[in-house]
């Protein structure tokens, strides 16, 4: 037979495989097993097309043909006309003739029934008509039989090539270079041996060597110098006429943010229910060997991409629509070439095509070509898919691409390059309609480079970091607005509210104007407001964002991605610090407030009995010094009452701790639909936003819960400050708080009795006259209860109280202790017990308003007053008493009455922490030990300053 039958018969096998270019564009799409008898399967359109009329497909459905026992009468423009054998009549195998088959004794036998041709020839042995018979004979040496076992031809791969064109493949055009980083460049042995075979091949027409000039364009990294395989893939797709022979493997034409961000690339509706439309990523890959030919297609959620191990049921639900999925170990390269090469002995790799199937709006099954941002392509010296995604119009977007590779340098056996993947991620950008439909996504690759010896055992044994991650994402562009123009509102408005706060301290402080201090609290005062607004906005945002995820049918919300984050993790961490400033100044503010014991005691006259020199004289009448030791004990329970909190930090963590990591509901924030908690895998991901989120619920729920049980049950049982006020009463002592110079809280505990310095028995006496009232109540007022007021006092309060202390702050003389044989402490003591004896009658004479140079009226509280903070009335000559009705409001010079700013403060640490380091457990370690620092600092201080300003003696607070 003649070899322009053979190249007939070639060129219709041909037709069946015309490429089709899909250039960002869907298509509709097949399974290579739904063909029928009668079709063929395109691989590079991925659909099924009719064989000519009266012809079948191949085995593989890779092409048409003759049924078996039928010759190829006539051919034109693809069409096979097909005719039959007469019994015991074979087909040719170039299917033109019908033969008879001759064996090696030259006797005739029959044709094989299922194939319709001769019986198959031994490997090295080609098939020869000699008239109308066919016979089998051995092709000579150094030639091999081709494809179609119908001549001796020379071997055809790169190495014969280059023996028959020895020029061509020395030739300096080729460029075998590789770039890697540090702007050096690797000589591939296998692209210089191929590349001139795979040129020459492609440009003659052989579609698998197009192939394998792709793939090697794709080992370059895409590389565009000349003599490379994208230079010389481009060159042979300009110059191709009729049907496309090349492979696509670059977007023209297009910016990659344009091709990104086309709105009806993808007409199809994506749901988050699990059993609904398009509620699963169907994403296949087209593989193709390293020398072109095609393998077929696989599935994704088999794992592919995959390098770190899982259970193969993790691997599929993590490609359920909406659920970020992110894994990372740090596998051996050895591992890695193992698994992804496929073939560890010969090193072959692997290049995969993704493509994105789905069912449109009017149920056609389609697909869609999923780009590639090849993070080690390079525009000149610039890796322009390494710039974020509000930079993505410098990208290069491709088509192609490889797992996993290892290449042998040029001339030298002693060098290899190794090349795994490093970084994995597909992409999938929602729409800004928020009614499901989704930009094309794209898949992220970054690799890993080393250079080896082939013996280098140690370096494949080396670990290297891998990630793979599914993500979801939307233009933030309304989000940031909003959250824009929330802070504008609420920014603006805090600087009005903390000038307020200001303008109330300026009062009860009674400064004449503004000073440095006034600007220093403006700014404290402002640091609280903004922490608050702060956590209130983005709190809300985030936990807002995190559970209508988790709640909707139809993907509507959706979370923010990796880099989106940073501006709501700037805003924590700025609300973190704020709210620092804010927890310092106010236990600042409370160590510095001045607290007196006002003791109501009266002092007895006793007779003072002579001395034994002297029997002869008379009793004298001694006055006897009132007990301190009442004082003492009120002191010691103030001193502790001003650490008690609503709140303990070390059960609320348990709490937290207990309910998120043992419960489960740390699941909640994963980044997936519904709200599934128990056996999560790890690789289900959360984000920052959504932990932080989950913690904060959670942290505020359990936070409020105690809160609300220890005021209205605990309290109930056994309350510290109606307590605390009843043993004033029965000490006889009141208190004066002083939270500014001006203003204050005062506790009366003046005894009705008139005494406490009294035995048991009386004691006694005295409290059952209470009970059946018998005597006169303990409040303030006459008739009243009411033994808790705040107090609002006019300017020459402040006068006469510094001139009283003033030899506290500047004693006149320093007496010498070893002259007087005294310590320094006995002598402070004697010297504070003056001043002492003085404030203490200073201050009784205000109360019973014997002092005629200060007064002061009792008032209720205003509404406008406990909503501004601000008392209205003019208090610079008269002062005001506001009755407390809640017998709380002292507590105020306490931790227990700021408990906001601590418990927001632990809330606020163990959130930015846990969402900072992933671990909740050292959160709360790192929150527990730093509350409890602060806290024991905090009462040194207190104590000390109680000391200075009540002038009780230190020795005997405990």
């Amino acid at each position: 037979m003649d070899l322009a039958s053979c190249l007939i018969f070639f060129y219709i096998l041909n037709l069946s495989y015309a490429q089709i270019s899909f250039n960002g564009a869907a298509f509709s799409w097949q399974d290579q097993g739904a063909c029928q008898p009668n079709q063929f399967y395109n691989s590079i359109s991925f659909s099924c097309a009719n064989c000519p009329s009266g012809t079948v497909s191949t085995e593989n459905h890779n092409g048409c043909k003759c049924a078996p026992g039928q010759r190829l009468a006539n051919w034109s423009y693809g069409q096979l006309e097909c005719e039959a054998c007469t019994e015991n009549w074979a087909t040719s195998h170039v299917g033109l003739d019908c033969v008879q088959c001759i064996n090696g004794n030259n006797a005739t036998v029959p044709r094989d029934l299922t194939t319709g041709y001769c019986p198959a020839c031994n490997p090295n042995e080609i098939i020869v008509d000699i008239g109308s018979t066919e016979r089998c004979v051995r092709c000579g040496s150094r030639t091999t039989p081709d494809q179609q076992k119908l001549e001796c031809v020379p071997c055809n791969n790169a190495e014969c090539f280059c023996q028959a064109n020895p020029n061509t493949c020395s030739s300096t055009e080729i460029s075998p270079n590789i770039p890697i980083e540090n702007l050096q460049n690797f000589r591939s042995s296998y692209i210089q041996r191929n590349l001139p075979f795979a040129r020459t091949e492609c440009e003659g027409g052989n579609r698998q060597q197009c192939q394998q000039l792709a793939n090697l364009c794709v080992l370059q990294n895409y590389n565009q110098e000349a003599g490379s395989a994208c230079t010389f893939l481009e060159n042979i797709q300009r110059t191709q006429t009729g049907q496309q022979i090349t492979p696509t493997l670059f977007y023209y034409n297009t910016q990659a943010s344009i091709e990104l961000n086309r709105e009806n690339a993808i007409d199809a509706i994506f749901t988050v229910e699990e059993n609904g439309t398009n509620s699963y990523l169907d994403i296949v890959a087209a593989s193709y060997a390293l020398n072109g030919s095609f393998l077929g297609m696989v599935e994704l959620n088999t794992g592919l991409l995959q390098v770190c191990p899982t259970l193969w049921t993790t691997i599929k639900g993590g490609y359920l629509f909406g659920r970020q999925f992110e894994q990372t170990c740090m596998p051996t390269i050895d591992e890695v070439l193992t698994t992804v090469l496929k073939n560890s002995e010969t090193h072959s790799t692997i290049f995969y095509e993704l493509y994105l199937r789905y069912s449109d709006m009017q149920g056609r099954k389609m697909a869609y070509p999923i780009p590639i941002v090849n993070q080690e392509v390079k525009d000149g010296p610039e890796y322009v898919n390494r710039y974020d995604a509000d930079r993505s119009s410098r990208w290069k977007l491709t088509r192609r691409f490889f797992l996993a590779d290892i290449q042998q340098e040029e001339n030298n056996n002693s060098s290899w390059l190794l090349r795994v993947p490093t970084f994995v991620s597909l992409h999938i950008q929602m729409q800004p309609t928020r009614d499901g439909k989704i930009f094309p996504p794209y898949l992220i690759i970054q690799y890993a480079e080393f250079t080896a010896t082939p013996n280098s055992n140690s370096l494949m044994e080396e670990t290297f970091s891998s990630k793979f991650s599914i993500q979801y994402w939307i233009s933030s562009q309304r989000h940031d607005k909003t959250i824009e123009v929330l802070m504008a509102v609420f920014c603006s408005t805090s600087v009005l509210w903390a000038a307020l706060y200001v303008y109330s301290w300026f009062r009860r402080s009674g400064k004449p104007m503004p000073d440095i201090s006034t600007l220093i609290k403006l700014i404290l005062y402002e640091c609280e407001v903004i922490s608050n607004i702060f956590l209130l906005v983005m709190g809300c945002m985030a936990v807002w964002i995190t559970f209508a995820y988790k709640l909707q049918k139809h993907m509507v919300y959706v979370l923010l991605s990796y880099n989106q984050e940073w501006s709501f993790v700037a805003y924590m961490i700025s609300a973190l610090g704020l709210k620092t400033i804010s927890l310092f100044h106010t236990y600042i503010t409370l160590a510095l407030t001045q607290t007196f014991f006002v003791d109501w005691e009266r002092s007895t006259m006793i007779m003072e009995a002579p001395l034994r020199e002297d029997l002869a004289s008379e009793p004298k009448k001694k006055r006897k010094p009132v007990v301190i030791w009442r004082t003492y004990l009120i002191a010691n329970e103030w001193n502790e009452l001003q650490n008690y909190r609503k709140t303990s930090i070390a059960c609320q963590l348990l709490i937290v701790l207990f309910t998120l990591e043992f419960l489960d509901f740390k699941d909640y924030a994963i980044i997936q639909p519904g709200f599934a908690r128990g056996n999560q895998p790890p690789e289900y991901a959360s984000s920052r936003l959504s932990r932080f989120a989950v913690d904060l619920v959670a942290y505020m729920i359990f936070g409020m819960a105690q809160w609300i049980a220890q005021v209205l049950i605990i309290e109930r049982v056994v309350d510290p400050f109606r307590n605390f006020m009843d043993l004033c009463s029965v000490a006889n002592i009141s208190i004066v708080a002083l939270t500014h110079p001006l203003r204050g809280h005062y506790i009366h505990g003046r005894s009705v009795h008139g005494l406490a310095d009294t035995d048991m028995m009386e004691m006694n006496t005295f409290l059952k006259r209470e009970k059946d009232n018998l005597c006169s109540l303990r409040g303030l007022e006459n008739g009243g209860e009411l033994q808790t007021f705040i107090m609002n006092l006019p300017l020459a309060f402040r006068d006469k109280y510094e001139e009283i202390t003033a030899p506290l702050r500047t004693p006149t003389q320093n007496v010498d202790v070893r002259l007087t044989g005294t310590d320094r402490n006995t002598v402070m003591i004697e010297n504070s017990a003056k001043v002492y004896a003085e404030i203490n009658q200073f201050f009784k004479d205000l109360i019973d308003h014997a002092n005629s140079e200060m007064d002061y009226t009792i008032t209720d509280s205003k509404l406008i007053d406990d909503i501004l903070g601000l008392e209205m009335r003019d208090t610079t000559k008269v002062g005001t008493f506001t009755r407390d009705p809640s017998e709380m409001a002292y507590s105020n010079a306490f931790l227990y009455g700021n408990e906001w700013v601590n418990m927001s403060f632990e809330m606020l640490l163990f959130c930015v922490l846990d969402m900072a380091t992933h671990s909740r457990i050292f959160a709360a370690a790192i929150t527990y030990l730093l509350s409890t620092l602060i806290r024991k600092v905090a009462k040194i201080f207190f104590t000390n300053n109680l000391i200075k300003s009540s002038l009780v003696d230190g020795r005997f607070l405990i």
